[in-house]
């Protein structure tokens, strides 16, 4: 009869190993910027030689807007402004006498004409001789924000023949 020859093969485990490997995506955002238009913005005018001058001096400031590419994902800031007094181009730069007070200029927001942002136009405010809030936006991630405000001032204050000028300074806030 014949042989029988028998091969023996290692044995092979069954357990399985892994190893684990973390990923990583590393994502990055900006800053906050608000713009306004730098002007002149003539918000128009009055002839002394018919008398008082009544009613407003009133105008749209133009686009002012908010962008936010810090990326947060609860991104919420406010928006401030400040007028300063109007003051005579007939005038020195240290006389006052002839300033029309910042307390009786209006800023009226207005509504968002564009932007992503949930935007909170605040109530008109006047005498903004500091800076108070006039609008608010929320979003997540990259937002902005972009609205038309007016400004009105009463004509009656100006009683010398002469160019006014004031600043109107707007400001963001980030809240935390």
């Amino acid at each position: 009869m014949g042989s029988v020859a028998a091969i023996v093969l290692p044995a092979v485990s069954s357990a399985a190993t892994s190893s684990n490997t973390t990923l990583q995506i590393n994502v990055t955002g900006g800053d906050i910027s608000i713009s306004a238009p730098a002007g002149p913005v003539v918000l128009g005018s009055g002839d002394l030689t018919t008398g008082t001058l009544s009613g407003t001096f009133t105008n749209s400031v133009g686009s002012v807007a908010v962008t936010d590419n810090r990326g947060a994902l609860a991104a919420s800031w406010t928006v401030n402004a400040a007028f300063t007094d109007w003051h005579p181009s007939t005038a020195g730069a240290s006389d006052h006498t002839a300033d029309v007070s910042a307390a009786t200029t209006l800023y009226t927001t207005g509504s968002k004409t564009a932007g992503n942002a949930v935007f909170v136009s605040l109530a008109s405010a006047a005498g903004l001789g500091s800076l108070l809030p006039v609008a608010s936006g929320t979003g997540v991630g990259i937002n902005s924000a972009t609205w038309n405000p007016t400004v009105a001032v009463p004509k009656a204050g100006f009683t010398t023949a002469a160019t006014y000028t004031a600043t109107l300074t707007h400001s963001v806030t980030v809240i935390a």
